[in-house]
């Protein structure tokens, strides 16, 4: 079986891609553009601003009824139980 060497993401071809985008629509445009712009490579993106990340009340509540903590600290501690693979999360 032959793979062919795929191209790394670099600085000038990232500032590239970044300078076409329309601000207005930056967020969702970027991980398909780039996933074009470097092909093997899958790139996604996931928003971290919302008001769903962010809000200091959110709790997990496990199947049992536990309360497992708040939201933004049990994703990055079950992210980091993963290696930071959000793929795999």
């Amino acid at each position: 079986m032959r793979q062919s060497p795929i191209r790394l993401p670099d600085a000038t071809t990232i500032k590239t891609v970044l300078a076409k985008l329309d601000p207005v629509s930056a967020d969702a445009d970027l991980a398909p553009v780039l996933s074009v712009a470097f092909p093997g490579f899958a790139f996604s993106r996931v928003p971290v601003d919302d008001f769903y990340w962010l809000d200091a009340g959110r709790t997990v509540i496990d199947a049992g009824g536990t309360r497992l903590g708040d939201h933004r600290a049990w994703v990055e501690r079950e992210l980091a139980a993963l290696g930071d693979n959000l793929l795999a999360f």
